[in-house]
């Protein structure tokens, strides 16, 4: 059996353990498709196959052919921010981190949601902002939409802003976890699998 083991997320409201079992390449596996075809297993799946349309290969699974959200980026955002899985939710990294040409869309995604959903966007937005220039430093830095209405102090250095986004997650969303861990973890997870698929560095 593969190795395993527990990242601590946000889910539906509260808190909790994710147990991840990675494939190869480190991805995420999502259930396959529900054979009652429930809309909650339709609307995980296409959201799914989009991040696979927008090469980004966080998660495994999926199934048909819907993956047209790719080309609204706002509306996908949102939907990802408004997941009930939390592996969709984290997902939004990654997807910032490949698509950094997303950012524009970001402001416009966050008015359509409610709070909750909304400062995990903000929050999972920012952390990309930061991950980037700590792993990416030459390439052009997303910029920081979201600071100042979080209340951060950006400093120079990366890992200090991690740090201080993780502590207003926590405060602000009152789950009390390992913020810090769990962004990191989703940008480990993604930089696997672009060496899995023979990709040395990021492309933008």
């Amino acid at each position: 059996m593969p190795p395993f083991y527990y990242i601590p997320v946000d889910i539906n409201g509260g808190f909790g353990y994710y147990i991840s079992i990675p494939a190869a390449g480190g991805l995420f596996h999502t259930a396959g498709c529900a054979a009652s075809g429930l809309e909650a297993g339709k609307a995980v799946n296409q959201l799914t196959n989009t991040l696979h349309a927008l090469g980004v290969n966080f998660i495994l699974g999926g199934c048909g052919d819907d993956d047209s959200l790719h080309k609204r980026p706002a509306r996908l955002l949102a939907a990802l921010a408004s997941s009930d899985e939390a592996r969709l939710r984290l997902s939004l990294i990654p997807l910032f981190l490949q698509h950094p040409e997303f950012a524009v869309n970001v402001w416009i995604a966050a008015t359509r949601l409610a709070p909750v959903a909304r400062l995990r966007l903000q929050c999972y937005y920012s952390a990309a902002v930061w991950l980037r220039q700590k792993y990416q430093p030459e390439n052009l830095p997303l910029p920081d939409h979201f600071s100042a209405e979080l209340g951060l102090h950006p400093a120079t250095d990366p890992d200090e802003n991690l740090r201080q986004l993780a502590s207003c997650h926590a405060e602000l969303s009152g789950m009390q976890i390992n913020w810090l861990d769990t962004y990191q973890h989703a940008a480990q997870v993604w930089l696997k699998g672009l060496e899995y698929r023979g990709i040395s560095g990021w492309m933008t």
